[in-house]
């Protein structure tokens, strides 16, 4: 097993100290789990060293998880319009 270097383990912790990682439970934590996330992602890939993208892959699974959990429905049962709106707003 590869040991963890003392660079990945400071700003990984850095960032969890920021925003902790913990599954999402409701909308509000969601909404800030985003804007967190949008933060970090918003930086180029490259910037980022392992620590961050540890962070980075941990964060966005957890709102993964959430939205496919949360936010499914069928776009059947909208109107067309609606799923217009809907897919312009969550490219």
């Amino acid at each position: 097993m590869k040991a963890v270097s003392s660079r990945m383990k400071e700003s990984y912790f850095e960032l969890v100290r920021q925003f902790p990682l913990v599954p999402i439970r409701n909308e509000r934590q969601y909404d800030s789990a985003v804007a967190f996330l949008n933060k970090l992602a918003i930086r180029d890939e490259k910037s980022l060293d392992s620590g961050e993208r540890a962070f980075l892959d941990a964060l966005t699974q957890f709102v993964e998880d959430h939205e496919r959990d949360r936010h499914q429905f069928g776009m059947a049962d909208l109107r067309p319009l609606d799923a217009l709106k809907f897919l312009l707003e969550h490219p």
